[in-house]
């Protein structure tokens, strides 16, 4: 299993390479999905904004990705949206 992190915040980058322990894979862009079905994506909304949102509409209905969606101040109405 691969874990992908999409963050341009370089302290939550850094945050999330020492949760995991330099076993994730983190990009400052967004770029679509691999092919592959063991692929975990962990999109940080803080830092990515409307490219973010854009991706989950164009790439989130694929059945075969798993997304999960981090913010440095979460709430509801932004998790909503």
């Amino acid at each position: 299993m691969q874990l992908l992190a999409y963050s341009s915040s370089t302290a939550f980058s850094r945050h999330l390479d020492r949760v995991f322990n330099g076993q994730i894979t983190i990009s400052a862009k967004l770029s679509p999905p691999a092919l592959q079905t063991d692929q975990i994506y962990l999109l940080h909304t803080s830092s990515l904004d409307q490219d973010c949102i854009e991706w989950i509409r164009k790439f989130g209905s694929d059945d075969h990705l798993i997304i999960g969606i981090c913010s440095d101040q979460p709430d509801i109405e932004e998790m909503l949206e």
